[in-house]
């Protein structure tokens, strides 16, 4: 075998191999997109099936201590359930964004993975394919690259259910934020015109007489 043979063998190999690597790592990548497209449909399941009775417990609580303003437990009941509430409603946010973003990663890998293989494909000395065979590894490759991107869209729509919910819990948890926000306004106001208040000058000493 002369040298040039043995080299043209030797890139041969390496370049299967690496492409074997890659195909590997472009599957791996879409296992990973169908694993986090699982977790935003469990969260979407999740956040729908909040109770919505909550709020209104919260409320018939808050008015239990208005009328009853020393009872400690009540307000520990009140604060534990408002705490609960608020915590469930903002992490589905963030795992539906969270998840979202890390699918667009993926998805952008595979494709650039598939983008890859195909150039390597070319380059590589395999095998002639049949034309039939050709016809159904291309039908292959356009059937996954459509199903990743149908992951990608369904979970863009999951994602807009879950930060567009109009459930009570919802209506609870941005109410609340209003009211925060205008109580934090008003002490604000309040304390804007004391601030501003010149200090009252101690009053001078009377002269005294010669």
């Amino acid at each position: 075998m002369s040298a040039e043979a043995s080299l043209r063998a030797h890139t041969t190999q390496t370049g299967s191999l690496w492409y074997r690597a890659l195909a590997r790592a472009t599957m791996v990548v879409a296992a990973f997109c169908a694993v986090v497209f699982i977790l935003l449909l469990v969260n979407l399941i999740q956040s729908r099936a909040a109770d919505p009775n909550q709020p209104a417990r919260i409320d018939a609580l808050q008015a239990q201590a208005t009328q009853d303003p020393g009872n400690a437990q009540l307000r520990q009941q009140i604060q534990a359930l408002d705490l609960q509430l608020r915590e469930q409603y903002f992490h589905s946010r963030a795992f539906a964004l969270g998840g979202l973003y890390l699918l667009l990663g993926g998805v952008a890998l595979f494709l650039v993975g598939m983008q890859t293989l195909r150039q390597m494909r070319g380059d590589l000395p395999l095998p002639e394919a049949s034309g039939m065979e050709q016809v159904w590894e291309q039908a292959a490759l356009s059937r996954r690259s459509v199903a990743i991107l149908g992951l990608l869209l369904a979970s863009f729509l999951m994602t807009v259910a879950v930060l567009s919910r109009h459930d009570s819990v919802a209506a609870y948890v941005k109410g609340e934020q209003v009211a925060q926000g205008g109580a934090a306004q008003l002490s604000a106001a309040a304390a804007a015109p004391a601030a501003a208040a010149p200090a009252e000058q101690p009053a001078a000493a009377p002269a005294a007489s010669p």
